[in-house]
C-alpha cells in the first residue's frame, strides 16, 4: 500500500516523474497480485516538497475584531521533483508586489512575474511532471528588456495587468484572453518617465 515507483525518462531528469499505488486492501503491495487499486502520480519523498511558510507572503485575519498577522497554508509540490518540477522562480528573490489577476495569486519579483495556479492562490508548483496544464502555474522573463530592471508595482487597467519596472520601464500582460503557461507572454510597452516612491493608480 502506497508504493512508490520512479518512472525514468529516455532524456534527462527533467521527464522523470513518480506513480504512487493506492489501495483499500490492508495486504502486502510486494508483488500487487490480486490488488484492486490505482496508479496515481506524485512527488519524490527524498526532498523538500513545501515552501518556508515564514519567509512567503503573509496574511492579515479579522477575528473577533482583532487583527493579527499569520502564515499561509501554501501547497506542496504533489508531483514530480526539483528536476521534473522545480522549485519556484521567486525562491532565493525579494517579493516587491503581491496583487491578483484572472483568479491567480501573481509576485512581482527581479525581473520576473510569477502566477499561482488559476483558482488555487495557494500553489506555486505545477500540477503533473508529465503535462502542462491551462491552468498551471505561468512564469514570466520579458524578452527585451534591460536586465537593471525590477518589476516593482502591478496595476490592473481594464481587463490587462500594468507592470511598472525601475528604470523608467512599464510591461503590459494582455488580458484579452486566459492567461496560460504555453501562451502567456509580457511585453515592453512603455518607457515614460515614472516615480515608484508610491504605488501607481488606473484612472
Amino acid at each position: 500500500k502506497n508504493q512508490l515507483v520512479k518512472v525514468t525518462g529516455d532524456r534527462d531528469s527533467t521527464d522523470d516523474y513518480y506513480l504512487r499505488f493506492e489501495t483499500d486492501s490492508t495486504a502486502s503491495t510486494g508483488t500487487f497480485e490480486d490488488l484492486d487499486g490505482v496508479w496515481v502520480e506524485a512527488s519524490g519523498q527524498e526532498q523538500d516538497n513545501a515552501l518556508d511558510a515564514d519567509t512567503m507572503p503573509h496574511e492579515i485575519v479579522l477575528d473577533a475584531g482583532v487583527y493579527t498577522l499569520e502564515t499561509i497554508d501554501w501547497s506542496e509540490r504533489e508531483a514530480g521533483d526539483a528536476d521534473s518540477n522545480p522549485d519556484p522562480a521567486f525562491i532565493g528573490e525579494q517579493i516587491n508586489d503581491v496583487l491578483e489577476f484572472q483568479e491567480r495569486l501573481v509576485l512581482l519579483h527581479g525581473q520576473s512575474i510569477s502566477m499561482s495556479e488559476s483558482q488555487e492562490h495557494e500553489n506555486f508548483f505545477l500540477q503533473s511532471a508529465t503535462d502542462l496544464l491551462d491552468t498551471d502555474t505561468v512564469h514570466l522573463v520579458p524578452t527585451s528588456t534591460d536586465s537593471r530592471n525590477v518589476m516593482t508595482y502591478g496595476v490592473q487597467s481594464n481587463r490587462d495587468l500594468v507592470i511598472f519596472a525601475t528604470n523608467d520601464a512599464q510591461y503590459t500582460i494582455s488580458g484579452r484572453s486566459k492567461v496560460a503557461p504555453s501562451t502567456a507572454s509580457v511585453a515592453l510597452t512603455a518607457e515614460f518617465s515614472t516615480s515608484l516612491l508610491a504605488r501607481p493608480a488606473a484612472t
